[in-house]
């Protein structure tokens, strides 16, 4: 909440006028109103709290981003619950694993779906593997959040994305920067070093947490730094295939970073997953479309209608650039003006008063909000999912879990 208005400059500033939250905690719909009333601020969809096949207690401070539901009937009051919030998404958090196989969630993924269809409400589902993403389309989903990275994609799944207009917003950057982050090899573009917030991102400094206070996982990270860049190469190899295949087959692919998460920054993590789109051998013009018109029915409503595209009567949002992006992506950070509602905003006076302002953390304090934050992880990397959401003591601490929660987001 503190750095709210910060972060907001941080998004205008790397070219963005427009941002979907894809899950929260229900203040996150305060931030929606927040935003869509202040000029200098991007416009913001919002989802509310994740509608989860499992828990995350050391998030659930009252106001949890993460709620677990177990029967359909539970799902449908749930959404019943949202809806008065008018969310512009209704997301599921669909979390596969031995203990959740995909059959088992399906009813309440149905029950979701169709509580929300009738009340005119899209639904976002979080699926990264092949099984679970096609389940989910198959019940009615109408975005799909992040790529399918367990496989590459069939003939079948395709045509199911093609056929039911499926929008799919593949998050690549969120993929490595878990690993990058454990291994001490956080890769953050120039843009991310220059318009990140520079607190957030002192936080990910692993050398200057106390050895005794790192889990065990990150210790091994550490000392082997190479497997996990070997993990995140084999995710990519699939990741960047999958996504090349879906675009060729005009699927809509929808540009997005879920920054927030370890590592992700919020603003400029969009040109890093530019990066990665281009090695998936995408042109720079398609990568232009997914961040424009495409993410503009990814945002959805009356505003996704008026945005994404220069034309008669849309929000004159547009960004100036020194340079053509057409012949390098890179070129889309080459930012001379941002404009958001027809007021223009030169580029380098967005973060003017912010750029000299040093971290206000110290060693310490980086050192124990890293070990407080690693407990809020998302489930991105499997290989680090059980040592940080069950790290030992860490749910019993309410203070830890306050601060978990208050960095998990804004």
């Amino acid at each position: 909440k503190r750095n709210l208005l910060d972060t907001f400059s941080r998004y205008l500033r790397s070219g963005i006028t427009s941002v979907v939250d894809v899950g929260g905690p229900f203040w996150n719909f305060e931030v929606r109103k927040i935003a869509n009333t202040t000029a200098k601020a991007p416009r913001v969809a919002v989802a509310g709290p994740l509608i989860s096949s499992v828990s995350r207690p050391q998030l659930d401070l009252g106001d949890p981003p993460i709620v677990k539901i177990d029967t359909p009937d539970q799902a449908r009051e749930f959404v019943r619950k949202l809806a008065p919030q008018n969310p512009d998404l209704v997301k599921i958090w669909y979390i596969v694993d031995k203990d959740h196989p995909v059959d088992s969630f399906r009813p309440i993924v149905r029950a979701t779906v169709e509580e929300s269809h009738a009340r005119k409400l899209r639904v976002a589902v979080h699926a990264t593997e092949l099984e679970t993403a096609r389940a989910a389309v198959e019940d009615g989903a109408d975005v799909l959040v992040h790529s399918v990275i367990d496989k590459e994609v069939d003939d079948a799944f395709v045509k199911l994305l093609q056929d039911r207009h499926t929008i799919l917003c593949p998050t690549l950057v969120v993929f490595e920067r878990y690993g990058r982050t454990f291994a001490n090899r956080l890769n953050l573009t120039p843009e991310e070093k220059a318009w990140g917030n520079p607190e957030v991102i002192a936080t990910l400094d692993v050398t200057k947490v106390p050895r005794d206070q790192l889990p065990d996982r990150i210790k091994t990270a550490l000392a082997k730094p190479d497997d996990a860049l070997d993990r995140i190469q084999k995710i990519y190899d699939v990741a960047l295939k999958n996504l090349k295949t879906l675009e060729d087959a005009g699927v809509i692919i929808a540009a997005g970073t879920d920054a927030g998460n370890i590592g992700t920054i919020h603003g400029p993590a969009l040109f890093r997953e530019f990066q990665l789109m281009k090695e998936a051998r995408l042109t720079s013009m398609q990568i232009l479309q997914c961040a424009t018109a495409n993410a503009a029915k990814l945002f959805g409503g009356d505003i996704g209608t008026h945005v994404g595209s220069i034309e008669k009567g849309n929000f004159a949002d547009l960004i100036i650039l020194k340079s053509n992006p057409i012949d390098d992506i890179a070129h889309a950070s080459d930012i001379y003006a941002v404009m958001k509602g027809g007021v223009l905003y030169p580029a380098a006076a967005l973060l003017e008063a912010k750029k000299t302002e040093p971290p206000r953390a110290s060693a310490d304090d980086i050192a124990e909000h890293y070990v407080k934050l690693v407990s809020a992880m998302d489930q991105h990397d499997p290989d680090y999912v059980d040592a940080f959401y069950g790290a030992a003591g860490m749910e019993s601490q309410s203070g830890r879990r306050e601060e978990a929660a208050r960095c998990y987001r804004y």
